[in-house]
């Protein structure tokens, strides 16, 4: 819950009125091999009758040559049993496309309207590099200097 980009996914997926439609399943504790899913006990995958504990599984599920990081979020495609994406943004464009099965009034706006695509799309580039991304770098930062460089960036 602490992922700025789990939670703008989480965020879109609220103001779109998709709670019903797609499913959350959050990765935590414990952090043995990179994120747990389901706490650590056993998860079974939607679509499958697979179950795995850790994250990185669900890599090896939809890709089994994959040896990269294991990050969220993450879009499951349950029918085609592969990830979609593991980039925020891109899964709240998918989830900008999708029609809420309740189809409840107010839920068909979309939030990146063609006229302003280019307006958004810098402003997504401005806020992931100056303010997201530097966060995640102060956060993790190995060295004093590298944590002061990233929170001047921040607060510039």
């Amino acid at each position: 819950m602490s992922c700025q980009w789990s939670q703008r996914t989480l965020i879109t997926r609220l103001l779109k009125g998709l709670e019903s439609s797609i499913e959350v399943h959050i990765a935590h504790d414990p952090r043995l091999e990179g994120y747990a899913i389901n706490g650590g006990h056993s998860w079974r995958v939607p679509g499958s009758k697979k179950n795995i504990e850790h994250l990185h599984q669900l890599y090896q599920i939809s890709d089994p040559a994959y040896t990269g990081s294991a990050t969220v979020p993450v879009l499951w495609h349950s029918v085609e049993q592969r990830i979609v994406s593991n980039e925020s943004a891109k899964i709240q464009r998918a989830f900008d496309a999708v029609i809420p099965e309740s189809n409840a009034p107010g839920f068909s706006f979309n939030l990146a309207p063609i006229s302003m695509l280019a307006e958004i799309n810098q402003l997504n580039e401005e806020i992931y590099t100056n303010l997201s991304n530097a966060v995640y770098r102060a956060g993790f930062a190995q060295s004093q200097s590298a944590y002061d460089q990233a929170v001047e960036v921040v607060f510039a």
